[in-house]
C-alpha cells in the first residue's frame, strides 16, 4: 500500500466514523420529532458493514472510498423524496462536506452532483406544483447554497493539492540533499513491522529499502556481532518511547566495516500509549572514525616507525610498575643507539634511511613480543622495557637481542649490516621514575660509544 492509498484508508476510517456518527445524530433528531421517516436509513445498514469488512481489510480503497459516499446519500435518498425535510437537506450538505476529507476534486464532484439529483428529485415529487413559484423559489436557493458549496469545496481541495505538491517538491529535494550526504531516512509502521527508507540508498545498493522485521532497527541483521548486545538495549528504550543517539558498526557483504551513527525518533500520536511508528535518520561516519583511530595512534605511536612514541611509553611502564604481577628484579631498559647510521643517510639518502629504520623498528617489535615494549625516541635512538622470566638471563637477552638486530638487513637494492651500541640498567623499585632508569641506560649506552661501539653495557650492578 502506497503512501496515496495510506491516506485514503485514514480518510475511509474517519468517514466512516463521522457517517455513522450523522446517522445517529439523524435518527436521535427524527425520534424526538416523531418522523418515523428514520426507518430508510436503517436499508443501508447492510451496505455500511461490508464498507466497515472492506476498510477494516484494507481491501480496495479507493472502490471503498466511492462506495461509502454513495451510500450514505442513498441512505437518505427516500427521505428527501419523501418528506422534503430541511433536516435531510443539511445532512445531504454535512455529507458534501465529508467528501472534501479525501482532498480529491473527483469525490467532491460526485458527492455534489448526488446531492443536486436528489434536490431535483424531491422538487419533482413534491406535492406542491412544480410551477409553484414558492417551490421554485425554495429549489433555485439550496441549488444555489449547493453550488456555492461545491465551488468553495473545489477550491479547497484544488488549494490543498498544490500544498501536498509543493511538499512532495519539498521532499524530493529534501531527499535529493539526504542523498548526497549519504545520509539514510526511514520510517517503521509498528502495526505493519514494515520499514520504509526514503532517502540515502545511493551509498547502500546491498541493503533493502522495505523490509518486514520485528524490531525498529533498520537492517538490524548487519549489525556487527559485539554490537548486538547493546542495540538490543536501545531497541527497549526506543519502544519505551525515548529517543537515542548510537553509533555501530554494520558488516557489508563484499565490504569492510562500515561505522553508521543513528538517531531514533519514537513517535506516539495523540490520543494513544504505545509507539504507532518509528523516525530513524543514519550517516556514514566511517572515514571519520578512521580518522580518529588515525589521530589517536600517531597521538600515541611515531609516525615513521609506527613503534609507540616516548609518551606511549611512559605510561606503559607506568602501568607495570603498579602491576601486581610487577618484580623490580625481572625488569630492565634497554637503550639502543644504531651506530653510523647518519653516514648511511647521507650517502644512500632519507628516504633509504627512513625505510632502514622501519625495517630495524620492525625486528625489535618481533623480538620484545609479549615480554615487553619498543619505543623510539627519536633519529636513530631507541628504547626498549623487558621483563625476563626466572630461567633466562638478561646477559643472555640482550645478546641474543644484539645478534638478531645485527644481521643483515635488504633495504631496495642495499643490504645493511648494522652495529648497535646498547646500554641496560635494572629497575630496583616500583618508585623509581623512568626519567631516570632511561638516563641509567643512555650513561651505560654512552660508554660502549666511547669503547668502540657495537658493545651491550649493564649499568650499576646487574
Amino acid at each position: 500500500m502506497n503512501r496515496g492509498e495510506s491516506f485514503i484508508h485514514e480518510r475511509n476510517q474517519l468517514v466512516l466514523l463521522l457517517l455513522t456518527g450523522f446517522h445517529l445524530a439523524y435518527f436521535i433528531t427524527t425520534a424526538i420529532t416523531r418522523e418515523w421517516e428514520m426507518v430508510y436509513p436503517l436499508l443501508t445498514i447492510p451496505a455500511y458493514l461490508v464498507v466497515g469488512f472492506l476498510i477494516a481489510n484494507r481491501f480496495a480503497v479507493r472502490p471503498t472510498m466511492y462506495l461509502m459516499i454513495i451510500t450514505y446519500f442513498t441512505s437518505f435518498m427516500f427521505v428527501i423524496v419523501q418528506s422534503h425535510s430541511i433536516l435531510s437537506i443539511i445532512f445531504l450538505w454535512l455529507g458534501m462536506l465529508v467528501s472534501s476529507l479525501y482532498h480529491q476534486k473527483r469525490v467532491i464532484i460526485v458527492a455534489s452532483s448526488l446531492v443536486t439529483l436528489l434536490l431535483t428529485a424531491s422538487l419533482l415529487v413534491s406535492p406542491i406544483s412544480i410551477s409553484s413559484q414558492s417551490a421554485l423559489h425554495v429549489y433555485m436557493y439550496l441549488l444555489l447554497f449547493t453550488l456555492s458549496l461545491f465551488t468553495f469545496l473545489l477550491v479547497q481541495a484544488s488549494n490543498t493539492n498544490t500544498m501536498w505538491l509543493q511538499y512532495d517538491q519539498s521532499k524530493q529535494q529534501l531527499s535529493y540533499l539526504l542523498d548526497s550526504a549519504a545520509i539514510v531516512t526511514y520510517s517503521y509502521d509498528m502495526e505493519l513491522k514494515q520499514h520504509d527508507v526514503t532517502s540515502g540508498l545511493n551509498q547502500f545498493i546491498n541493503f533493502p529499502n522495505i523490509e518486514k522485521s520485528d524490531s525498529p532497527i533498520l537492517w538490524r541483521q548487519f549489525i556487527h556481532e559485539e554490537d548486538k548486545g547493546f542495540m538490543r538495549l536501545i531497541e527497549k528504550d526506543v519502544l519505551k518511547g525515548l529517543t537515542r543517539n548510537v553509533e555501530f558498526r554494520l558488516i557489508v557483504p563484499g565490504k569492510p566495516i562500515m561505522w553508521m551513527s543513528a538517531k531514533y525518533f519514537p513517535i506516539i500520536e495523540k490520543g494513544k500509549v504505545r509507539l504507532s511508528r518509528l523516525e530513524g535518520a543514519m550517516i556514514d561516519i566511517t572515514e571519520r572514525k578512521l580518522a580518529e583511530e588515525k589521530i589517536e595512534f600517531l597521538a600515541f605511536h611515531d609516525s615513521l616507525t609506527k613503534l609507540p612514541n616516548r609518551p606511549s611509553f611512559y605510561r606503559y611502564v607506568k602501568g607495570r610498575q603498579q602491576s601486581k604481577s610487577f618484580k623490580a628484579e625481572h625488569a630492565f631498559i634497554v637503550f639502543i643507539d644504531l651506530d653510523s647510521f647518519k653516514q648511511i643517510n647521507d650517502r644512500y639518502g632519507h628516504i633509504t634511511g627512513d625505510r632502514l629504520l622501519e625495517k630495524t623498528a620492525r625486528r625489535l617489535e618481533k623480538k620484545t613480543g609479549n615480554s615487553g615494549m619498543a619505543c623510539r625516541l627519536g633519529g636513530d635512538e631507541f628504547v626498549l622495557y623487558l621483563e625476563k622470566d626466572e630461567a633466562r638471563s638478561i646477559e643472555g637477552i640482550i645478546s641474543d637481542l644484539h645478534t638478531s638486530m645485527t644481521k643483515p638487513i635488504h633495504v631496495d637494492d642495499h643490504m645493511f649490516t648494522l652495529t648497535l651500541s646498547i646500554g641496560v640498567t635494572q629497575f630496583s623499585s616500583r618508585k623509581e621514575t623512568i626519567d631516570d632508569l632511561i638516563s641509567q641506560a643512555d650513561q651505560a649506552m654512552y660508554e660502549i660509544k666511547h669503547d668502540g661501539k657495537n658493545g651491550v653495557k649493564l649499568f650499576c650492578n646487574v
